[in-house]
């Protein structure tokens, strides 16, 4: 991604960091835990209970922390195909519909978990007790993050809704 001279894309930046710090950070904390269950359950023949259900937890997390990253990056799964074929307006205008439908999927999500959280927060995690409202939290935070990389792919994206003209709108990949 680089760097914009635009305010809310440089916010938008800066809570992307963040995202990919606690992205990093969770993934080496899920592997370690990986690894330390391993070992313990084969080589030392005993068990951390409390280990599979932080690590589900955890592989939550990465994922849902990822989503925003993914996002500014346009590096979503999708059938490229069509792009190729349509004129550079058009194919702005087809990454703008699908941006905003993204962007609509989110909000819907994040309107009906909020509901899901407030409903959790007295149930409990098995093993970990854990509040399952912070673990559903992770999920709206992760969509919070995709409509924050979309923005910011709108704002200063290839097929940003600015473009001063059509040289701006070649795809960069």
């Amino acid at each position: 991604m680089p760097a914009s001279p635009h305010p809310v894309v440089r916010l938008i930046d800066l809570i992307l960091v963040a995202s990919k710090v606690l992205v990093f950070t969770t993934s080496v904390v899920f592997v370690t835990l990986v690894v330390l269950q391993v070992f313990f359950r084969y080589a030392l023949n005993d068990s951390l209970v409390w280990a599979e259900e932080a690590i589900r937890f955890l592989l939550y997390l990465t994922v849902m922390g990822s989503l925003g990253l993914v996002a500014a990056a346009d590096a979503d799964i999708r059938l490229g195909g069509m792009d190729s074929m349509l004129k550079p307006q058009h194919r702005r205008l087809v990454a703008i519909v699908c941006d905003a439908t993204v962007l609509c999927f989110c909000a819907v999500f994040i309107y009906a978990s909020l509901k899901i959280v407030g409903m959790s927060w007295g149930q409990r995690s098995p093993v970990m007790e854990i509040s399952m409202g912070w673990v559903y939290w992770a999920g709206i935070a992760g969509f919070a993050l995709t409509v924050l990389g979309t923005l910011r792919k709108l704002i200063a994206g290839p097929y940003r809704l600015a473009a001063a003209d059509e040289t701006d709108l070649q795809y960069k990949a």
